[in-house]
């Protein structure tokens, strides 16, 4: 099937001095092509007056010109000469450059400092050269090199960039042509990492519980839907207490997690998601510090030691021996909570569940509203979106005793 690609064409500019500099870019830009072509749907036409020019009537860089207009970025190149004067500037080569910035397109520009021959010194050539690169000091971003290698190790890799910010502004253009990045947020089933939609709902349990005393060591509050109680975390003699700690903490949080999908068709690479949580309800809470150990969710087996519950729905479909999962710890701020998360790529139509969940509880039913912007390599701007979870909240008043003693027989074998 035939490669459908936008095609990105970059002149190469010089003076006849650096030939073997000119056939590294060519060089450069094939290996570029070769490792991201596929992806990216993207290629790059080198374009040179040797190759793209034909003899004919007229200024010789009159019609060299025309092939400098139509490149979208242009690479100069120097080393000891800035080139034969065209009657408008002092070079070939230097009216090209000029050309291509008062057009808007982006100019690279690279200085070679390899040992010049003394023989090949031209010093009118020379002290041109000079001129021309300290005034650009106060207007532009340049590079030198040292030999072959450090130009190409500094060519590919400054390439590369420069070829992203093309793709990101041509590629997701307001005219919707071409190819683009188009990265989608939604919520996923924790159990399975399936997709299931910008809106969600859950459902948790805020329990009262009475009659503490009777339990051993209790803790002093009376409800243990309170954050001072949910972090409660003793030594074994106070076992029976955080026993109802953790059971009550299970059937009040909820695990959240996240989906993307990149619709587009030009993969994206340092994706970043920045999540600001808000509420109008001031009953929000997130998983307590009991949950984890080194930012790490417990294992399964943990759960399963203390009792079945503590691994039933809730927890045991989320949590995996071979591989603990990353708890999402947000900051809390005056206009909510904060935190991010991170994929490295997202290749066109790649769909994703990030390693990473969210513990959100609730005292009250309410609605928490999550704005999300996306940053990522190809986007020319950031994505906003917003998902939103209703959480339904059922109050439950049991006696201490009684739940602990149900905990207890749910443990003993059949």
């Amino acid at each position: 099937m035939p490669l459908q690609a936008r095609v990105y064409r970059i002149f190469i500019a010089s003076p006849a001095d650096v030939s073997r500099a000119r056939e590294q870019v060519v060089n450069v830009i094939q290996a570029w092509n070769d490792q991201n072509s596929a992806d990216r749907k993207v290629v790059l036409l080198p374009l040179r007056w040797e190759t793209h020019s034909a003899p004919g009537m007229g200024r010789p860089q009159g019609r060299i010109n025309r092939i400098v207009d139509e490149c979208d970025l242009a690479i100069g190149v120097f080393w000891t000469k800035v080139g034969t004067p065209t009657g408008s500037f002092d070079s070939g080569t230097l009216e090209e450059i000029d050309r291509v910035k008062s057009a808007g397109k982006p100019v690279m520009l690279y200085f070679s400092e390899e040992p010049i021959p003394p023989r090949s010194i031209e010093l009118d050539q020379l002290s041109k050269l000079i001129a021309y690169k300290n005034g650009l000091k106060q207007q532009a971003l340049f590079e030198i090199f040292t030999d072959l290698n450090d130009f190409g190790d500094k060519l590919r890799r400054q390439l590369d960039i420069e070829v992203r910010r093309l793709m990101a502004e041509s590629g997701c253009g307001e005219d919707g042509d071409g190819p683009s990045t188009v990265i989608d947020l939604q919520f996923a089933n924790p159990a399975d990492g399936s997709p299931v939609g910008t809106e969600s709902e859950c459902l948790t349990k805020h329990f009262q519980l009475t009659n503490l005393e009777s339990v051993t060591n209790a803790p002093p509050s009376q409800t243990l839907g309170a954050a001072s109680s949910l972090t409660y975390f003793g030594a074994n003699g106070e076992l029976y207490s955080n026993r109802l700690d953790w059971y009550v903490a299970a059937e009040l949080f909820r695990p959240v997690a996240f989906y993307l999908t990149n619709k587009g068709t030009i993969g994206a690479r340092d994706v970043l998601i920045d999540f600001r949580v808000w509420s109008e309800s001031d009953s929000v809470l997130f998983s307590p510090p009991c949950f984890v150990s080194g930012g790490k969710l417990a294992r399964r087996s943990l759960f399963q030691q203390l009792t079945p519950v503590w691994g039933s729905a809730s927890f045991s479909s989320v949590l995996s021996d071979a591989k603990p999962v990353d708890r999402i710890a947000p900051t809390q701020s005056s206009d909510g909570w904060y935190f991010s998360l991170e994929v490295g790529a997202l290749q066109p139509g790649r769909e994703i569940c990030p390693n990473g969940l969210l513990f959100v509880g609730a005292t009250e039913s309410c609605r928490i509203n999550f704005s999300a912007t996306v940053y990522a390599d190809m986007l020319p701007k950031p994505l906003d979106q917003e998902l939103t979870l209703k959480v339904q909240v059922e109050h439950v008043t049991r006696d201490a005793r009684e739940l602990l003693d149900s905990l207890n027989r749910e443990r003993e074998p059949s």
